[in-house]
């Protein structure tokens, strides 16, 4: 596990190549970043002597990589679909980077082992005045006679509905550019099904995590694989006015990879962290795929597959005495694992259970259960 520490780490910390999300200032440096990552990756590998198995894999993942940019600046984009699709049925048979829900490794469901979940439970946001909407609605999806909104996001495509949930009523608001409390609407979203999902939350200790917990080389390999095609979809470009995004590229023909071979959606942490260590539990993403209904505004499919909440305006909440509320102290599922959680940065940390957010997320969670009933010490949880 040295040698393994030595890749990524030296006396300072996080080397430079392994500090993710990282930002780029021009849409046109994004190939070299690519490439650049992978060259430093495999010579560190090979000066610290990783088993030549994981070698073998940035070198053919740094030609893959590669290959699907050229084919898509080029034109090819059923090539470089063709790429990508591949890696996804590779990964489909694999239990690593796609599992259920409640197996997932993004989320904290899976350590309560033999346990049945019969909800899941995430966050939803919506900006503006929403006093005149339909209180459910307004969580919903996009609807299908409004598809002509939908722009290109890192998971999604122009014109195909996306539901994005984030794991905390913060990571909505970061996702959201922190917008003011007036215009910062929130509501609980329980799922019902313990949907099938890839999972691209694979940094650095879970890596290593997973390489000495793991006794499968396969299953070894395939977590590093994980982590290449995580880190790979960690940028972010600062060019303003752009009207195509090159770091959405390998992410999107994921997402349509996944959407033709029926996997549900997409796990990964938020590209709006400072770095990724603050990002697993409280800054969690899910992006589930919307399966298009012909004359429905909503899919009713999906609809029936979860329970939704009323959003709450986050100024109105602040109002709020937090003594009187009574909220319950069952543990949020980003804290089963009991550790410690914090947001900010190195230089400046605040644990998370001192944040108004954490109380907002409890009072959201208590007011869904209430609306449809659940016991707060069920399976809900």
């Amino acid at each position: 596990m040295d040698k393994w520490r030595n890749v990524f780490y030296d006396e300072k910390g996080t080397k430079e190549n392994y500090r993710f999300p990282k930002t780029l200032k021009k849409d046109n440096e994004y190939y070299g970043a690519v490439c650049l990552f992978m060259d430093t990756l495999i010579a560190d590998l090979e000066k610290n002597n990783i088993n030549e198995g994981f070698v073998d894999i940035a070198v053919k993942y740094r030609g893959i990589f590669k290959g699907v940019l050229e084919n898509f600046y080029t034109g090819n984009i059923v090539q470089a679909y063709n790429m990508i699709e591949r890696l996804i049925k590779e990964y489909k048979r694999n239990h690593i980077i796609f599992s259920k829900l409640s197996k997932s490794y993004s989320f904290n469901y899976y350590v309560i082992e033999n346990k049945k979940w019969d909800n899941f439970l995430f966050f939803r946001a919506r900006t503006g005045d929403i006093s005149n909407e339909n209180k459910e609605d307004v969580l919903k999806h996009t609807p299908f006679d409004m598809i002509s909104k939908i722009g290109s996001y890192r998971f999604s495509i122009p014109g195909q509905p996306c539901l994005y949930l984030g794991s905390t009523s913060y990571d909505c608001w970061i996702e959201m550019g922190k917008p003011h409390d007036r215009e910062f609407n929130v509501g609980c979203i329980l799922l019902n099904k313990d949907y099938e999902i890839l999972n691209l939350s694979t940094d650095i200790w879970i890596f290593l995590n997973a390489n000495m917990i793991l006794k499968k080389q396969e299953d070894k390999e395939m977590m590093f694989k994980s982590y290449l095609l995580s880190q790979i979809t960690s940028y972010c470009i600062s060019e303003a006015s752009r009207n195509f995004k090159s770091e959405y590229v390998i992410s999107q023909l994921i997402t349509l990879a996944c959407k033709s071979n029926n996997i549900d959606g997409i796990s990964y942490i938020s590209k709006r962290v400072s770095t990724n260590e603050f990002g697993h539990n409280i800054c969690m993403n899910l992006a589930l795929f919307i399966p298009y209904e012909q004359g429905e505004i909503y899919s009713q499919r999906m609809v029936s597959e979860m329970k939704i909440g009323n959003p709450v305006n986050y100024a109105y909440f602040s109002k709020l005495k937090r003594a009187t509320l009574n909220l319950s102290i069952e543990p949020m599922p980003y804290e089963i694992k009991r550790k410690p959680i914090a947001i900010g940065d190195f230089e400046n940390q605040i644990p998370y259970t001192d944040t108004h957010f954490y109380d907002f997320d409890r009072y959201l969670r208590q007011i869904t259960f209430q609306k449809y009933k659940i016991g707060e010490t069920s399976s809900d949880t």
